[in-house]
Formats: C-alpha cells, sequence, structure tokens
C-alpha cells in the first residue's frame, strides 16, 4: 500500500473526522457513511496504538491531495486505519502543525459532545481556519467570543434604531399638533424620558455584566469541583488509570441492595441508587465496594443534592452506572476529603485464580467469587486456599484482563 499513489477511503458519518476535522478544516462532512478518493499520496508511514480496549491498532499517515464536494482542490494529512470496511477508515485529517491541530481537534471534539458545537457551527468557522484565526485552542476561543460580540452589538444597535426612530415619529407629530409652549414641554419631557431610558439600558448593562460575572463564577467553582472530585476518584485502591466522568446534579431519594441479572441468565448482588425527577436509576456490583464503604456513605447522603462517578464511561455511562458517590456543595474541606474516601481504608485482600471458564461452577461452589473488573475468579482474603490450590498461580498472582463476556448491556 506504500506505493498506492490513488487510493479510495471510507468517511464514516459518525466518526470525529467526518463530524469535527471535515467540516472545521474544509468546510464540509457528509450526512451519510460515504467514500473519499485521494491523489498524489506521498510520505506513507506506519505505526501501532493501543486503544482503550487493549488492542492494538496499525495506523497509516500519508500527505495527500483530493477534491471536496464542491468541486475545489485541497490537501492534507490524513490518518487512516482498517475498521472492517471495503476501504481504509478515515480517523481524522490535519491541513497544518499537527501537533497544534491534535490538540485543537480534542478540543473540538469535546465541545461537540458536550453539545456546545455542532458541525454546522463548525463549518460557519471554516473560514476563520482558513485565514489562521482560528487554528490553535486559544484562536477558536478568540473568534467563537468575536462573533457572539457582533451578533450582540448588531442586535443593540437594532433597537436602538427602532427607538430612536419611534421617538422621532412622536415628535414629529406633537409638533405639528401643539403650540410652540406645548412643543417645548413635550420636548422637555422626551428628553427626561431620553435620560431615564438612557439608566435603565446601563442599569439593565450593568445587571448583564453581574448576571455574566455570576454564571462564569459558577462554572468556574463546578469546574473545580470536578476536579477535586476527579482527583478523590483516582485514590481509589482499585482506580485503573482510566477516564473518570461525573453524572448530573441531582437529588437522592434512596440507597438499597438488590440483584441484578446478567444477560446469560447469572445474577449478581448490586447496590442501587434512585433519584428525584425524570434521572435513571444507577447501579454498581457489590464486588467493587466488599466493605460496604460507598454504600453506607451514599445512605447517609439520602435527601442531599449529589453527584456520582464513574470508570470507563465508554463503557459504564454515568447515568447507569457509579462507583463513588459525593455530597455537591461549594468545595471539600480537607476533613470533607478524608470522609469522603478514606485511603486508608483498603479493599479486601484478594488472591487471583487462574480457573478455566468449564470449571468456574466448581470454582464458586468452593466459595471462589468472579471480579467483574479484571475478569478473573480470586479467593477472598480470610478464606483458605488450599482447597483453591489446583487454580492458584505458580507465582504471586496478577490479575490479567480476558476475554470474557462481562454482560455490559450498552
Amino acid at each position: 500500500m506504500e506505493h498506492d499513489q490513488t487510493i479510495t477511503i471510507h468517511v464514516d458519518s459518525r466518526g470525529h473526522a467526518n463530524l469535527d476535522s471535515l467540516p472545521f478544516r474544509y468546510g464540509f462532512y457528509f450526512s451519510a457513511n460515504s467514500t473519499i478518493t485521494l491523489i498524489n499520496c506521498k510520505n506513507w508511514t506506519q505505526s501501532s496504538i493501543q486503544k482503550s480496549n487493549g488492542k492494538e491498532e496499525e495506523r497509516f499517515v500519508l500527505d495527500a491531495e483530493f477534491v471536496k464536494p464542491g468541486g475545489t482542490s485541497d490537501y492534507g494529512r490524513f490518518v487512516l486505519a482498517n475498521h472492517g470496511f471495503e476501504h481504509m477508515n478515515l480517523v481524522t485529517v490535519f491541513k497544518h502543525d499537527s501537533n497544534t491541530e491534535k490538540n485543537l481537534s480534542d478540543h473540538l471534539t469535546k465541545a461537540r459532545k458536550e453539545g456546545s458545537l455542532t458541525p454546522e457551527d463548525l463549518v460557519e468557522l471554516h473560514p476563520y481556519y482558513v485565514s489562521g484565526k482560528a487554528r490553535s485552542v486559544a484562536g477558536l476561543i478568540g473568534t467563537i467570543k468575536e462573533i457572539e460580540a457582533s451578533k450582540t452589538e448588531h442586535e443593540r444597535k437594532q433597537k436602538t434604531a427602532a427607538e430612536a426612530s419611534f421617538d422621532k415619529v412622536v415628535s414629529i407629530a406633537k409638533r405639528q399638533h401643539q403650540e410652540k409652549v406645548i412643543a417645548e414641554e413635550e420636548a422637555d419631557t422626551h428628553r427626561q424620558k431620553r435620560e431615564l431610558a438612557e439608566q435603565e439600558v446601563e442599569s439593565e448593562r450593568l445587571a448583564r455584566i453581574e448576571a455574566e460575572n455570576l454564571a462564569k463564577q459558577a462554572h468556574e467553582k463546578n469546574a473545580a469541583l470536578e476536579e477535586q472530585i476527579k482527583s478523590i476518584s483516582k485514590s481509589h485502591p482499585q482506580y485503573d488509570g482510566s477516564d473518570i466522568e461525573i453524572s448530573r446534579v441531582a437529588r437522592l431519594l434512596g440507597a438499597e441492595k438488590r440483584q441484578r441479572t446478567k444477560a446469560n441468565g447469572q445474577t449478581i448482588d448490586c447496590v442501587f441508587l434512585s433519584f428525584e425527577g425524570s434521572h435513571l436509576e444507577r447501579k454498581m456490583d457489590e464486588v467493587f465496594d466488599p466493605q460496604d464503604l460507598i454504600f453506607n456513605k451514599a445512605k447517609n447522603l439520602i435527601g442531599e443534592m449529589v453527584v456520582t462517578s464513574t470508570w470507563k464511561p465508554e463503557i459504564y455511562r454515568a447515568t447507569h452506572w457509579f462507583r463513588d458517590i459525593f455530597l455537591w456543595e461549594g468545595s471539600f474541606s480537607s476533613s470533607q476529603r478524608a470522609q469522603t474516601f478514606d485511603t486508608s481504608q483498603k479493599v479486601e485482600e484478594k488472591t487471583y485464580l487462574n480457573c478455566p471458564f468449564a470449571e468456574k461452577d466448581e470454582c464458586k461452589a468452593l466459595g471462589g467469587r468472579w471480579d467483574p473488573n479484571v475478569k478473573k475468579w480470586y479467593v477472598p482474603g480470610t478464606m483458605d486456599l488450599d482447597k483453591f490450590r489446583k487454580w492458584l498461580p505458580k507465582s504471586a498472582p496478577t490479575p490479567e484482563t480476558v476475554d470474557i463476556d462481562d454482560d455490559i448491556l450498552f
């Protein structure tokens, strides 16, 4: 493939490249899966990356030209991968400095997933990218603020013009139907009204500035609190280094233990949280809370406004699962942080086993337990290891992920 001068690539309509890179850098995107033909392909490089599921993926990077839907030619540095389609799949495409643009791509992807930017917005921002004003995160933010300020100023001018036109019509009508003295009195009245209107406009402007400042302070406060919660979550003994997602704020109505049934019919003990309003129930398998630390903390927070956190949000969505719960208020003092999660309280010791799938029922009958987080059977620290001897590892056990379905339903 390194010698191909012309290739056809697949563009996934739901992918980052179609929703972020193409509209922002080239001014278009596809509403359905499509293809692009690359010509004059050169500077091929090949590398491997490790994805979040632990598997390696071969990626190809090359410089090439192509024709946009409007018929004009353009160029880019394309990143491709084999995702099982007829053609190589487009992962992303850069147009200038790769390091700067990767940072910009990450920012665009986050903004789109949060709903603050759409592909249509990125198409609107495309001319600013072409001109160089929005080729960095700072430039993009400045451009967006400039556009919003321009729209606000345009609306203000329209309103001021309409008010001035109205006052002029009223003044002319009164000068035509009143004596000179009455006209002068009316002019004085209009002057006072204008001054009052100006005072009201100024008061509204000051009130708007104050509201914007309060909103900014609240946003910064919430962002700082989320960072504190993530920092606390990372101190958890079971934390595996994956992404952490924080849920929306909601009032906790209840915390109880029940069982859930996996797709294979197996039942698992779980902790369930219920919330006020339309928020869905969230769950956590009890194996992640062997000493009921999180369960007891949740019971103490019933009736309070709380948030929950989860790890690996691409699998365990914060709307369905949780790994910890926090009181949502101004900030965490050092004492509150210690109460939220005491890292000195260790999770019970586990000895992991090399138990094959065919012998899982025998292991379970002897008292072995299944750890879905690492997908291995283990022996709790309080049990005798002798009856599990045939599954004990030859050296100190190190949990390893294996390809066994953990029955995540989404």
